[in-house]
């Protein structure tokens, strides 16, 4: 489904995958300026696609991979996508001094396409918008993000969504016992 802004063999030669686009001014669209800076709109994206990817098996921005990042997980292309919105005048940045240093913020000049994502994909991604942005800084949701598996992975490196999207929880006592008599049953045949 074409967009407003898709401009055909131009974005194709400026190399922009067009769901990523679509998220990521979907994303600054919703999202008040002073609610979304560089860091938390990477989060943001981060957890809709693996949230999306829990549930269905694929992500929202099409992506299997982002880059790590010193403040955590980025998707790629993520800086050609802003420049790209930016050029367009469809987003405006805007730097913004704070407390603890400089914050780009995003505004939506422009109302995204309607009907890109379907309702599960929307729901979503305001989920995660809402989540970040009341409950979280910039910072406590890098640290949120900087898990075992964040960890693992080298400054630069690729971050598997799917390697992120496993869900590991404590066993309980139940468990053990399942994994106990699965184990002893397999020994007896």
């Amino acid at each position: 489904m074409g967009t407003d802004y898709d401009l055909g063999e131009e974005r194709a030669r400026m190399q922009q995958p067009g769901r990523l686009t679509d998220l990521v001014h979907h994303v600054i669209a919703r999202s008040r300026p002073g609610d979304l800076g560089a860091t938390k709109l990477n989060k943001v994206l981060w957890y809709a696609d693996i949230t999306q990817y829990r549930r269905t098996g694929r992500t929202i921005s099409g992506a299997l991979h982002y880059t790590k990042l010193k403040y955590g997980p980025a998707p790629n292309g993520i800086q050609q996508t802003l420049e790209f919105l930016k050029a367009r005048v469809i987003v405006e940045e805007k730097i913004v001094a704070t407390p603890v240093g400089e914050r780009r913020e995003y505004k939506s000049l422009q109302a995204p396409p309607e009907n890109i994502f379907d309702d599960a994909e929307a729901g979503v991604v305001a989920e995660i918008v809402d989540w970040i942005a009341k409950d979280h800084s910039a910072a406590s949701i890098s640290r949120l993000s900087h898990d075992a598996y964040w960890e693992e992975v080298e400054l630069g490196g690729q971050m598997s969504i799917r390697a992120a999207a496993v869900h590991i929880v404590d066993a309980d006592e139940q468990d053990v016992n399942w994994a106990l008599q699965v184990t002893a049953s397999d020994e007896h045949r």
